[in-house]
């Protein structure tokens, strides 16, 4: 077993020169951007899960994990929203706020702006974004031990983590539905652009 050395006066945790370190992360693609920071939460999550291996020590993992994929969940949504927003004729704004379904409520409601928007998937969506909004409604149960009137926060007795990962890959993929509708609705808008471009110019020499 190895020994933790105490701290040093010349410790930083971001120290001004990389050093020897070999395992190094960069973070010049992630400023800024909705779709990566989301994409790390969950993927922060995967890998703590392929390491679980369900002994009792590693309980504790309970919340975190929780946290991780909710938080994940979360973060799509908004960048959903704000992907959406360019195709809505009704106002949106990103909301300032945590709850899920509410969120998903937004992401769901404008759907219709997408060529493509009936998909049986959208409403399994729905019901396991309800779940985990049930499990977590504000945000602040997987965090925190106790809420902010100083009550025990509820968790589930336990957690089948496997089953949770395969779950939330079957979300990322009916989120993947929807980015690929936003995908194909700008290329369809750009297309019709250009063909109206086209015509406007055609009828202008006539």
């Amino acid at each position: 077993m190895f020994e933790i050395e105490d701290l040093t006066p010349t410790d930083r945790i971001i120290p001004k020169e990389r050093g020897s370190d070999e395992k190094v992360l960069f973070s010049n693609f992630l400023v800024g951007n909705w779709s990566f920071f989301a994409d790390g939460y969950k993927l922060a999550a995967d890998m703590l899960v392929d390491q679980v291996e369900g002994n009792p020590p590693e309980d504790c993992l309970i919340a975190p994990i929780l946290f991780l994929y909710r938080h994940w969940v979360e973060l799509k949504l908004k960048e959903l929203i704000l992907s959406l927003k360019v195709f809505s004729v009704a106002e949106i704004t990103r909301p300032n706020h945590h709850h899920l379904y509410d969120l998903w409520s937004i992401v769901n409601s404008n759907l219709h702006c997408l060529r493509d928007s009936s998909n049986q998937d959208f409403i399994l969506l729905d019901a396991r974004i309800k779940e985990l909004d049930g499990l977590d409604p504000d945000g602040n149960r997987f965090p925190y031990p106790v809420n902010t009137q100083s009550e025990i926060t509820e968790l589930p007795e336990s957690l089948g983590i496997n089953n949770l990962k395969e779950t939330m890959d079957k979300i990322s993929n009916g989120f993947g539905l929807i980015d690929g509708g936003i995908d194909d609705e700008t290329e369809g808008r750009a297309v019709d652009a250009e063909g109206e471009a086209e015509m406007r110019s055609y009828l202008s020499w006539e």
